[in-house]
């Protein structure tokens, strides 16, 4: 509970990302200042699920936050085939797209975070 209510002020003072708007896209790029994105690392897969916002992810998907997004934190939180869940907030930063790994054990962590350089044709 106490993370819950830290992570919720913490959105107040920083922002968050958004809890709504989010969509499933295949888009291998994005443009500078575009709406934030996180992709879910395909390798390895224990066969979790992630769900981000108002979707959800399997191994290699990606999902992009509605337009008027801004960047910040965003909970995530999977659920593995048994139906155990684990979650965590995790920074989602405009024009970038953030990558998260999946551990075994089922704790979401970011594994990158690289630059939007290109508009998507």
């Amino acid at each position: 509970m106490a993370v819950t209510i830290g992570a919720a002020l913490l959105c107040v003072a920083s922002g968050c990302a958004g809890s709504s708007g989010w969509s499933v896209t295949d888009a291998q790029v994005c443009a500078p200042k575009s709406a934030p994105r996180v992709c879910v690392d395909g390798e390895p897969d224990y066969g979790h699920v992630l769900e981000l916002a108002d979707v959800e992810l399997l191994p290699g998907e990606c999902a992009v936050a509605s337009d008027e997004a801004r960047g910040g934190l965003v909970r995530v939180e999977t659920r593995d085939p048994r139906g155990a869940r684990r979650s965590r907030w995790l920074g989602a930063r405009k024009g970038k797209i953030t990558t998260v790994k999946v551990r075994e054990d089922g704790e979401p962590v970011r594994s990158g975070r690289e630059p939007c350089d290109r508009t998507p044709p």
